[in-house]
């Protein structure tokens, strides 16, 4: 869920960004994804709880919901660590769309088409994304590594049973058991 929150709205930003290059909307898209890139993943975890407590009253479940017990209750408990850890994971996905959707807008084939009279939103979604396809979903394939390391926190932030959760619980109780010695 992570992940597909933040290519959903990294990636359009991203275009948006770069289409609309040296604009204000281009600074704030910039400055929004710049303080994702400076703020960890946690903390926007913690701020995220401490505003939906705060001002809108809502304390995070205490029991864990299976998506196969009720669906609904299930997505309110999971979107919001997916929500704090998208806004991490979508900072770089944001920064690089818009870097490579500048570098593709210069190249000929574009302006060749923009030149034939196509319109622009044609011209940017068929020819120049096409192009930046490639490389950002390499990037995004490797952010899922990335993902799985700011989950660990993300779910004790959040009381969500998870791999995260797993991985604590598998660590505190393991038994260090000493070697025997190889020769004797």
């Amino acid at each position: 869920m992570t992940m597909l929150l933040a290519v959903l709205w990294s990636v359009p930003l991203g275009i948006m960004s770069a289409v609309r290059q040296d604009t204000w909307s281009d600074y704030v898209l910039r400055l929004v994804s710049v303080s994702g890139l400076s703020i960890p993943a946690f903390f926007v975890g913690v701020l995220l709880l401490f505003f939906l407590v705060r001002f809108f009253q809502w304390m995070p479940p205490l029991e864990f919901t299976a998506l196969f017990d009720n669906p609904t209750e299930n997505l309110k408990q999971l979107i919001w660590p997916a929500l704090a850890e998208a806004y991490y994971i979508s900072a770089p996905i944001t920064r690089l769309t818009r870097s490579l959707m500048l570098e593709v807008i210069r190249e000929d084939y574009v302006r060749a088409a923009r030149a034939k009279g196509l319109p622009e939103r044609l011209v940017v979604y068929k020819h120049a994304l096409r192009n930046v396809l490639i490389p950002l979903i390499t990037f995004v394939s490797w952010s899922g590594g990335r993902l799985l390391g700011g989950m660990v926190i993300m779910e004790l932030i959040f009381a969500v049973p998870g791999m995260g959760t797993g991985l604590i619980k598998a660590c505190t109780t393991a038994t260090i058991r000493p070697c025997r010695p190889l020769y004797s």
